[in-house]
């Protein structure tokens, strides 16, 4: 039977694009999975220079905190955003603020805040700690709103003296945090699906480029080759059959065959074969094949 070859290419690339289908579904299926696991992202934001002392000769500005005299302080400003389905009401934080071991790190004010800087959002809960060498910070978050993009939903702000950035924890019961990252967002997410389907989509329209335009073109540069592998296959089952009815006849008429008459019985077997194959294609399979109607003369044998 004749083979196609950009058929086969076509098939396979079909089997892929179905396998870039399901990976869409379990992508998406995942996707949803873990945003079931409701998270809040935490975002920190370290300057050890927020405000210094202008260095100008004779200068006599100041910096003074509690009456004491700074040459710099720093900011740490730690941030929760909440990219989950759901809002959230008064939510109780605790944020535990942990230097590292021999760093100078040292407390000198704190500030909090809601969404859009709105103070009424956040309530203290418990007044500042310092215990074993963490600073612990307590909070209830009155609405913190679920967020498409990066909207903060409350900020906490650590005025210090010191270079090096500190371990923050924030923990909440029934709740999980997690590492800022604008990835996690719904919008973000949703262009990355959106721009894998788009992908896909191209995929897809490359397919159907290839069997409605290319396919067709290259079954019909392919004519002659195919149908000289035809007739090469046709020879060779002919002197199979030769060679088997000389040896063991399946009946007298068997021996009394000419070569002609052999050869003629073959090609219109294997004819009939190819034309009964080609009957079962659809009309967009037969158009792939480049509208070749099997022939009598292509399994002829010379």
């Amino acid at each position: 039977m004749e083979m196609c070859v950009v058929s086969d290419l076509s098939k396979n690339i079909l089997v892929a694009v179905v396998s870039a289908l399901l990976a869409i579904v379990v992508q998406q299926y995942y996707f949803e999975k873990q945003n079931e696991i409701q998270k809040i992202d935490v975002h920190t934001n370290f300057d050890s220079d927020y405000i210094s002392k202008p260095k100008f000769p004779d200068a006599k500005v100041e910096i003074k905190v509690d009456g004491k005299t700074k040459e710099s302080i720093g900011i740490l400003e730690i941030s929760l955003v909440n990219f989950s389905r759901k809002v959230y009401k008064d939510v109780p934080f605790i944020i535990e603020v942990k230097p590292k071991k021999n760093s100078s790190f040292t407390y000198l004010s704190h500030f909090a805040h809601g969404e859009k800087g709105m103070k009424d959002l956040v309530e203290k809960t418990k007044e500042y700690e310092f215990d074993n060498g963490v600073h612990r910070f307590s909070y209830k978050v009155k609405s913190l709103n679920r967020s498409d993009e990066a909207v903060i939903g409350m900020t906490l702000g650590v005025l210090f003296e010191g270079e090096e950035e500190p371990e923050v924890v924030v923990s909440a019961v029934g709740l999980s945090t997690r590492d800022f990252d604008i990835e996690n967002s719904p919008t973000q997410s949703k262009v990355k699906r959106d721009t894998f389907i788009m992908l896909i989509l191209v995929v897809l329209g490359l397919v159907v480029t290839i069997l409605l335009l290319v396919s067709p073109v290259m079954s019909r540069l392919t004519l002659l080759l195919d149908r000289k592998n035809d007739k090469r296959y046709a020879r060779q089952l002919f002197d199979v059959l030769k060679v088997e009815m000389s040896v063991n006849p399946i009946t007298d008429l068997d021996c009394l065959m000419t070569d002609d008459q052999l050869k003629h019985l073959v090609s219109k077997i294997l004819y009939k074969r190819q034309l009964n194959w080609w009957n079962k294609k659809s009309f967009l399979g037969k158009w792939c094949l480049g509208m070749r109607t099997p022939q009598p003369h292509d399994y002829r044998i010379v």
